[in-house]
């Protein structure tokens, strides 16, 4: 729908989604409060949802980075 609108949207659209996966994976693996088992899940999730695992990721951790949580960073 968005291609006929804006032709080269959906390139756009998995191109943001996938630089949303990584952040949020990266951001995953760097936190040492974590396990592995933690670590592991959240990157599965990120990866089998890639919508609302990375975007929740990334609200989890904004939330903790601005409340000056030591749980997610």
């Amino acid at each position: 729908m968005l291609e006929n609108l804006y032709p080269g949207s959906s390139v756009i659209l998995i191109a943001i989604v996938i630089a949303l996966d990584v952040l949020a994976i990266v951001q995953v693996w760097k936190r040492t409060m974590f396990d592995t088992t933690s670590k592991a899940f959240w990157s599965v999730v990120v990866l089998v949802i890639p919508y609302v695992g990375a975007i929740s990721w990334l609200l989890l951790w904004t939330v903790a980075r601005l409340s000056g949580s030591k749980a997610i960073h």
